[in-house]
């Protein structure tokens, strides 16, 4: 995938600023690109290899041959190099803490006089593609929220809220509200990668209060699993990936207790 010849054509279509071609792009990353969820279990697995791959990976925005990236890859690689291809925006990437961002600014009135702070790791892929507002694209000053929201409007972006979901999840007991949850990840784009099904699951639809068990699974081969248990109703669900798309699948109580004896297991 040539991503900087795709953006290129889409942005002439649009007509924006240097400050809407930024965000245009970051709400376009957070669509394509997911969270590569194995980086956070390597060291579990004593996996090095994989570490260091991941860790190591460089993406040319001319030809992306994958979608999976973790913040030390997304930002200088793709988000810092397309906004700097395609805008005349002081960009860069802040690495800090283990953790790394972009940040925007320009000389003139563009950025509305503040420096920006881009990080779409955090959770903003997942909104993104739930169409819900973005949190890690700010200033810290809340009031231009509402100029990033006119923005996504006019983009066709954030046109639902954290609310609609959780409204879509709500069901007459507990084990409703989580066969609620399989029906709305069924149907939404955060279905294909794990990050992103988890995080609706457990941040937009805070399925975490139904059940009894926080821990994230996994086989060696990097396959997970969040395991649900709803105990006050005895009812037990498996989410984990299903011929290529992460469900919410309701199992027997005696293969909840040998998927969590036999699987690597991290406390999120």
């Amino acid at each position: 995938m040539n991503l900087i010849q795709t953006l290129d054509d889409e942005l002439r279509r649009l007509h924006l600023n240097d400050f809407e071609k930024a965000r245009y792009i970051y709400l376009r990353c957070c669509e394509i690109f997911s969270f590569d969820s194995r980086w956070f279990y390597t060291d579990i697995l004593g996996d090095d290899e994989l570490h260091n791959e991941i860790l190591n990976k460089k993406f040319d925005i001319k030809n992306i041959d994958s979608k999976l990236v973790i913040c030390h890859t997304i930002c200088p690689d793709i988000l810092e190099k397309l906004i700097r291809e395609l805008t005349d925006l002081d960009c860069r990437t802040i690495k800090s803490g283990g953790h790394s961002y972009v940040t925007i600014s320009s000389p003139n009135s563009v950025c509305h006089g503040q420096e920006w702070k881009l990080d779409p790791v955090l959770g903003d892929m997942t909104r993104v593609k739930l169409d819900i507002p973005t949190r890690d694209f700010e200033c810290g000053i809340e009031d231009y929220s509402i100029l990033l929201q006119e923005i996504d409007l006019d983009l066709g972006y954030s046109s639902l809220s954290e609310e609609y979901y959780e409204r879509q999840a709500e069901g007459n007991s507990f084990t409703d509200s989580i066969e609620n949850m399989a029906y709305i990840l069924k149907h939404s784009n955060a279905k294909y990668h794990f990050h992103d099904a988890s995080f609706l699951f457990t941040k937009i639809l805070n399925g975490n209060s139904y059940s009894n068990n926080y821990h994230v699974y996994f086989d060696k081969d990097y396959n997970f699993h969040r395991l649900i248990e709803v105990p006050i109703e005895y009812s037990f669900f498996d989410l984990s990936k299903d011929d290529g798309e992460y469900k919410i699948k309701r199992i027997r109580a005696d293969q909840y207790k040998k998927l969590t004896k036999t699987l690597y297991s991290s406390y999120e």
